[in-house]
């Protein structure tokens, strides 16, 4: 069967061992992979281009298989019937960093089919004793490596049918040329540590969510358990998305590398584990966090710390829906305000949750001083906008925030109080500038200062507890956005755009939730509930979601998985149906 060559991402599963990952489709086929950690060279980018790498393996059966997970995440099995079982994960450390593995189970005379699929230029595969081999070469992402092919028993080979034996037919995937033990099947122990942890968390995020239908309930634990995949096991730092360049419009520019940590989509997916009753992988985080705040506050780095490498883009590939394939983020260098509010959030969440650790609360007083003398400068915003800076209100709503929570951990003695009087008389000044400066006639928060439209994540005011107007000035900003970006059940981050790239961004699925969690405080819960409900049905079977979608087509598009989308479906349900992801109010004060 010939494989489509931009293939639907809900029909992708993104399989990760918390040190790399890799995407594949029902049939086993890897699109993507770029080891030897999640940011690594685009070894395997069938996804990105129809002459790029891929590597496949499955039986000689006619008929697509039913596919599910084992453990969310972490092994996806297909089933052709009682005929033939494929299970397939990434784990495994080494210096090639985690391997792909396929273990392919079947009826007495099964047979299995190998599909190595050779780069656009170089050499190709060749067969080898331990199965195949694929040189290294002049990778234009960086220098890939060799890949080698391991087939298990010994002696079986690509180009030919291959007998599936009693015990299974094993086929690893791992970066390098240095033959090594094979690699043991990594199912039986990925299993156990996904059954450990389900039991350890999942109890305490069914009991908030004691009163949610059954599906609900469900879409909160796959994204927890997809929020934990995707933590690095080593800095506890998560990558925002495994994948690269998938766009956020057909055929266009508007395609990024999010192989990185971005302080923003950590501090949000902290705060879903927190509230999801994942104390073990909250703290994890925080810890990296607090290490990685000691380097500075830089928007974005790697998962290990380092900086980012210069963003370029890769022409020789064709990209996914055409658009352009890129490598690194030049977001790197941006001033995001918002960050600060969301990390000072986080750790004020975590600390009431069961304790914060030491190394992110020490660094709460910085970021603290930091909005108190940012807030009042323009920056590039949630949304990263490639242009002038701009008072983007968002921006102002989360400085707020790093000063509210960093005086309610002050006052509790949980952190240095010498900023104390400096914090509060700049959150003065800083809800009067908005009130002037900010808001409408009605009282909604606009996109920036002097400017009247909409932006959908001014809805982060709802779920912060920002002061917004009381009685029906309250509803002003959540009717202001339905307005203008209502695509229901997704909410358009802007419009128009704000940067020089001449196409339009599809909406964003965060925001989206954040939309149905600002319903729900409304009193609008019958409009809360359906917003909900029809976003969690974007995802595929594998229920990932990615990062933006199309509202005619419901198609995903936007790198994929996107850690703040999961994030923000956590919250939001428990906006909706359990405890309440913050304060209702300002958080007090040492005034």
């Amino acid at each position: 069967m010939r494989p489509p060559s931009d293939p639907a991402l809900r029909s992708l599963f993104c399989l990760s061992d918390g040190l790399g990952a890799a995407l594949l489709d029902r049939w086993g086929r890897c699109w993507f992979w770029s080891p030897p950690g999640f940011d690594g060279p685009l070894r395997l980018a069938r996804l990105l281009d129809p002459g790029g790498v891929s590597v496949a393996i499955r039986p000689r059966l006619r008929g697509a298989p039913e596919v599910r997970w084992l453990a969310p995440g972490r092994v996806m099995v297909a089933r052709w019937g009682e005929r033939a079982r494929l299970e397939v994960a990434v784990a495994g450390g080494g210096p090639g960093g985690p391997a792909v593995h396929w273990h392919l189970y079947g009826e007495p005379g099964l047979e299995a089919v190998l599909e190595l699929q050779d780069p656009s230029a170089g050499a190709g595969w060749s067969p080898s004793p331990f199965g195949a081999f694929l040189p290294s070469g002049p990778w234009p992402s960086g220098p890939g490596g060799p890949l080698r092919l391991d087939i298990q028993p010994a002696g079986s080979g690509p180009g030919s049918p291959i007998p599936v034996p009693a015990e299974g037919l094993v086929v690893t995937l791992r970066l390098g040329a240095d033959p090594g033990p094979a690699p043991r099947d990594p199912v039986p122990s990925l299993l156990e540590e996904a059954a450990a942890w389900q039991r350890a968390v999942l109890p305490s995020a069914r009991r908030r969510l004691a009163h949610a239908p059954s599906w609900a309930r469900e879409a909160v634990s796959a994204s927890l358990e997809q929020l934990h995949a995707l933590q690095h096991r080593g800095t506890g730092l998560l990558v925002a998305s495994p994948v690269t360049s998938i766009p956020q419009w057909p055929g266009s520019p508007r395609a990024w590398d999010y192989r990185y940590a971005w302080l923003r989509d950590n501090a949000d997916a902290g705060a879903a584990l927190a509230l999801g009753g994942d104390l073990e992988g909250a703290r994890h985080l925080a810890r990296g966090l607090g290490e990685l705040l000691r380097q500075g506050t830089q928007p974005v780095r790697r998962l290990d710390g380092g900086p980012l490498p210069p963003e370029r883009s890769l022409p020789h590939l064709r990209g996914y829906l055409g658009a352009l394939v890129r490598v690194g983020n030049g977001a790197a260098q941006q001033a995001q305000v918002d960050t600060l509010g969301e990390v000072c959030r986080f750790a004020h969440l975590l600390d009431g949750a069961g304790g914060c650790p030491p190394q992110l609360l020490e660094q709460i007083p910085r970021l603290a001083d930091a909005a108190a003398l940012g807030w009042g400068q323009p920056d590039h915003g949630i949304w990263e906008v490639r242009g002038r800076r701009r008072h983007y209100l968002h921006s102002k709503v989360l400085a707020w925030v790093a000063l509210d929570r960093a005086l309610d951990l002050a006052r509790r003695g949980r952190i240095e109080a010498a900023g104390a009087a400096r914090w509060a008389a700049a959150r003065r000044e800083l809800e009067e500038a908005v009130a002037v400066r900010g808001t409408g006639p009605s009282g909604e928060l606009t996109m920036a200062f002097g400017e009247g439209s909409a932006d959908s994540a001014t809805l982060a005011a709802y779920l912060v507890g920002y002061p917004l107007p009381a009685g029906r000035r309250r509803l002003a900003t959540l009717d202001h956005v339905l307005g203008q970006l209502d695509t229901f059940p997704l909410v358009a981050r802007h419009r128009p755009e704000r940067d020089a790239i001449p196409y339009p961004c599809l909406p964003f699925i965060f925001p989206s939730f954040w939309a149905a969690a600002a319903e729900a405080v409304c009193g609008r819960r019958a409009a809360a509930l359906g917003r909900f409900r029809s976003l969690v049905r974007l995802a595929g079977p594998s229920g990932q979601l990615s990062e933006v979608a199309d509202p005619a087509t419901r198609r995903m598009l936007g790198n994929y998985p996107q850690v703040q989308s999961h994030a923000a479906l956590v919250e939001s349900a428990l906006v909706i149906w359990g405890a309440a992801a913050g304060p209702v109010a300002p958080a007090g004060s040492l005034d």
